[in-house]
């Protein structure tokens, strides 16, 4: 068998990826994009997403990418 090389995207890590949740959760701005980030990932770790939506931090993706923002949050 000949070698045959190829592209190989490698999916973004998501325990990586909550690092960049706690900083903007911590910010008082904030906006980071994250490139390589899917939102269908089956990483258990993807959770982190929900969790920090309570936190202030809102998730975007788009064009495999993903976009956090910090959002202000209402105290009651």
């Amino acid at each position: 068998m000949a070698y045959k090389p190829t592209d190989i995207t490698v999916e973004a890590d998501w325990s990586s990826i909550s690092y960049w949740y706690g900083f903007t959760a911590l910010a008082e701005t904030a906006a980071i994009t994250l490139p390589n980030v899917s939102e269908k990932s089956l990483q258990g770790d993807r959770v982190i997403a929900e969790i920090m939506d309570h936190l202030g931090v809102e998730s975007t993706f788009k064009d495999n990418q993903l976009f956090l923002t910090k959002k202000k949050l209402e105290r009651n």
